[in-house]
């Protein structure tokens, strides 16, 4: 059987050289292009361990989705329940012993609908604006602090403060939002 040099005609010194050429390339060619990938093995790896990690952390929570549903539907049944007619009066029935209370001398009452620009499927926005004169700055603080006592839903929207004429008193406007929850149908 002949081998393949000499089928090529190849006498020793050249196959020797033909040898150490191909041995030469086959080295080259490991360092550029085999050795720089060992590395991807851990990584690898470790992308696999994570993946795994996240994928537990998935089923975990997805296990508990019934536990969620529950809260959800009992959280649904205890908000305060009013029509929509009912809740500008609800606010002003809210504000107006706090307004008593802290001693604010309120003017004018101006409720109104929050649009629907702030209303959404589970939430309608009512607005009521008060305008106060003669009032003291620790009567006005007083009642914006009762504003937010308990699980109030009234927020401050805006709030202009100007001094009276003999600059002992405060006189000026607060806007007042109310978030109530939509009856559901």
């Amino acid at each position: 059987m002949e081998s393949i040099f000499d089928k090529l005609g190849l006498r020793p010194a050249e196959r020797r050289l033909l040898v150490a050429v191909g041995v030469t390339l086959f080295i080259i060619l490991n360092v550029y292009l085999v050795w720089p990938h060992f590395s991807d093995w851990g990584r690898l790896r470790g992308d696999i361990v994570n993946l795994e990690t996240t994928l537990a952390a998935y089923q975990g929570e997805q296990a508990r989705l019934p536990e969620y549903e529950a809260k959800e539907a009992s959280l649904k049944g205890q908000g305060l329940k009013i029509t929509t007619a009912e809740m500008g009066l609800a606010l002003i029935k809210l504000v107006q012993p706090k307004a008593a209370s802290a001693g604010v001398n309120v003017m004018q009452w101006s409720p109104s609908s929050g649009g629907n620009s702030r209303n959404n499927e589970f939430f309608e926005e009512h607005v009521l604006r008060i305008t106060f004169r003669n009032t003291g700055d620790k009567e006005l603080l007083r009642f914006l602090i009762s504003l937010g006592d308990g699980d109030s839903v009234i927020r401050i929207r805006d709030l202009t403060i100007r001094p009276e004429a003999g600059q002992m008193k405060l006189s000026g406007n607060v806007t007042m939002v109310a978030s109530y929850q939509k009856a559901m149908p």
